[in-house]
């Protein structure tokens, strides 16, 4: 009787200790999303003005739905079109940088959660635990967490989509799995992989990888090959539409010369990737100093094998296989290359993961003084960068509205200067254009005339034309590093109706004010206070 009592209300404590466990870790969770979105919301890049590409989804989302759409179908944009479309309904609640910010902020919030998730199946609820805070803390991803770019969004479906293909597999491996449940997932499978394709190209990696690692990680997935065969026939028949918008972006692309702007990746490349999926190279040599630190701690390889190997090898090849692949599509392409770091974001998780294994490796004691290291590293780029944001190009259309009359031109020698400097001088009643000689534009001007997002009237030609204005500040944004703009430049130095007046550097701006020698006494600039470059 004492033996059958016991039996009960041991089973009574099972689930009440259940949803003690499930309490604590969602309040844990939630506690680390909420210090997360602090840390972003006080960042620098949440500060910092919007540069040339977040400027650029801006303006393509803010045209009526069907000029947004054909300059979509153009290829203007180098990405597919969710977060354009997803945007251009969400800036009709606000339009300030901080809102457009927010869109991406509230999907890399979401990312914690499903990477928790995703690192709970591979290697239980510690090391879940130890990735989200890692996650949470990674400097890179504090970045592009509230870029107004796909990358945030990019990140949230490709973590979505691994989870679904990890939780369909576990299913299917049940003794009595649900028909019907298995089928409810693997559709989600379909529709995080589909809504993936149609926010960046690199998802097609992120597809891939999950392929080489499900074999590293499962061996016998083999006998689900049929349905997970299926669920890819399913999402190709469902990204068909992108195979033209594909197209023409290459077409695009290869009017203009190619995408090669990033160059040719070699070894120097390799070691700043690993530093950007790190967080900084602080980062990267901590955590290199953390894996000697496990593997010390951990010197038993078949302890290694049976409390984690699986999980290793699945995260190795899901993060080798797109560095690889772009690694060396980018060397053997003539005209282009891939290899940016930023496109490499989704695969950020593995390092995570992969640190969150090796410091549950540690005792606590030595894994929360890793921890608390790695949570400094954000904590101090925040104190430092305080007072010092990327806020040039506001800082620049204030100078020019205090200082250029109505008679002035605004010159730019690139697009990079041109649409910041114009979404921050709103109604401001003064001429801008982008220069350009008669031997043709930069790259990046010639690209937005092909894909329609300028036209004749956005340009003015070095030479007499500039004569008509009485002022002339011309703009230059160092990030623009085309060697075609040095024509134009140098046009404007060895023009001798003009007089160079004053100069004034703005972090990557350095605006330059002439004044036609006919035009009167000068109007000087008055020096800014020094700031960083």
């Amino acid at each position: 009787m004492h033996a059958r009592l016991r039996y009960g209300l041991e089973k009574r404590e099972q689930p009440v200790a259940s949803e003690i466990t499930a309490h604590y870790e969602w309040l844990s969770i939630s506690v680390i999303c909420f210090v997360g979105v602090l840390l972003r919301l006080f960042s620098p890049a949440m500060k910092s003005d919007l540069w040339y590409d977040e400027v650029c989804s801006f303006v393509v989302a803010s045209q009526p739905f069907g000029r947004m759409m054909r300059v979509i179908y153009l290829g203007a944009d180098t990405n597919p079109p969710l977060y354009t479309f997803l945007l251009h309904f969400w800036i009709k609640l606000g339009n300030s940088d901080t809102s457009v910010k927010l869109f991406s902020l509230m999907f890399a919030t979401a990312s914690t959660i499903v990477l928790y998730k995703l690192a709970r199946q591979l290697a239980g609820r510690y090391v879940a635990m130890l990735s989200s805070c890692l996650f949470t803390a990674s400097p890179s991803v504090i970045t592009y967490s509230v870029e107004a770019r796909p990358y945030a969004i990019f990140l949230f479906l490709s973590l979505l989509s691994t989870y679904s293909l990890l939780s369909t597999l576990q299913e299917a491996k049940r003794p009595q799995t649900c028909q019907a449940r298995s089928g409810r997932l693997w559709l989600g499978y379909c529709a995080a992989s589909t809504l993936l394709l149609y926010t960046h190209w690199f998802g097609l990696l992120v597809l891939a990888a999950q392929a080489v690692a499900l074999v590293a990680y499962s061996p016998s997935s083999f006998r689900f090959l049929r349905p997970y065969l299926n669920s890819l026939l399913l999402i190709a028949g469902c990204c068909l539409p992108l195979i033209l918008l594909l197209r023409n972006q290459l077409v695009l692309q290869n009017s203009v010369g190619g995408y090669s702007w990033p160059g040719k990746p070699g070894l120097r490349v390799l070691t700043g990737l690993g530093a950007f999926l790190a967080g900084g190279e602080n980062p990267l040599a901590l955590i290199l100093l953390l894996l000697v630190a496990a593997i010390i701690a951990n010197r038993a390889i078949s302890q290694f094998k049976r409390n984690g190997g699986s999980a290793v090898l699945f995260l190795l090849s899901y993060a080798a296989l797109p560095v690889v692949v772009v690694f060396a599509a980018s060397n053997l392409l003539t005209n282009n290359s891939f290899f940016v770091n930023r496109y490499f974001l989704p695969f950020i998780i593995s390092i995570n993961i992969l640190s969150g294994l090796a410091l549950s490796r540690l005792n606590k004691r030595l894994a929360c003084v890793f921890l608390l290291l790695f949570w400094l590293f954000p904590l101090g780029t925040t104190v430092k960068h305080w007072r010092v944001t990327e806020t040039q190009y506001s800082q620049a259309a204030s100078e020019l509205a205090a200082h250029a009359s109505s008679d002035a031109l605004i010159a730019h020698l690139s697009p990079m200067s041109y649409y910041p400097l114009l979404h921050y001088r709103r109604k401001q009643e003064v001429t801008e254009r982008i220069l350009f000689t008669h031997a043709g534009t930069g790259y990046e001007t010639a690209y937005n005339l092909e894909g329609e997002m300028l036209n004749s009237d956005d340009l003015i030609q070095a030479g007499d034309e500039l004569h008509k204005y009485l002022e002339l500040w011309l703009i230059i944004d160092s990030t623009d590093k085309d060697a075609h703009l040095s024509e134009a430049y140098e046009r404007i130095r060895s023009d001798g109706n003009f007089i160079l007046e004053s100069t004034k550097q703005i972090r990557s701006l350095r605006l330059e004010h002439y004044r036609l020698r006919s035009s009167g006494p000068s109007r000087e600039l008055p020096e800014l206070a020094p700031t960083r470059t």
